[in-house]
């Protein structure tokens, strides 16, 4: 008895974007987890705002770690973010690309100076 009877192109089609799918996400789980095992806080400040054509918007962001610059940018969670604000952004203390900017803080007007590696706890 033949349990397989023939593997189409299409079925292995199937298993690589499958495959894909699920090195994607565990990628991403991984980032997150690093993110939040090794952080470290600085401000940010948007740049741009976009929206594509799926109803998505994104949020461009600068900031600043050991006098290195990072754009970055990511899906848009809170409407309200505009440009040319600031916000306080959670980035891995050893890899400082790895980054998400934190929509929910705002940065109070009562910060002074920002950290050359950032701040161990968000200055709040």
């Amino acid at each position: 008895m033949k349990i397989i009877k023939s593997v189409t192109k299409t079925d292995i089609g199937f298993l690589v974007f499958a495959l894909a799918i699920l090195a994607i996400g565990l990628n991403s789980e991984i980032k997150r987890r690093n993110l939040n095992e090794n952080s470290r806080y600085t401000i940010g400040i948007t740049t741009k705002v976009t929206h594509n054509r799926f109803g998505d918007s994104f949020i461009y962001f600068k900031y600043f770690v050991d006098s290195e610059v990072f754009v970055w940018s990511h899906i848009l969670d809170n409407e309200n973010v505009k440009k040319e604000q600031q916000y306080y952004v959670i980035f891995q203390s050893d890899n400082p690309q790895n980054s998400r900017l934190l929509t929910n803080k705002p940065v109070s007007s009562k910060v002074d100076s920002i950290p050359m590696n950032g701040w161990d706890e968000l200055p709040l």
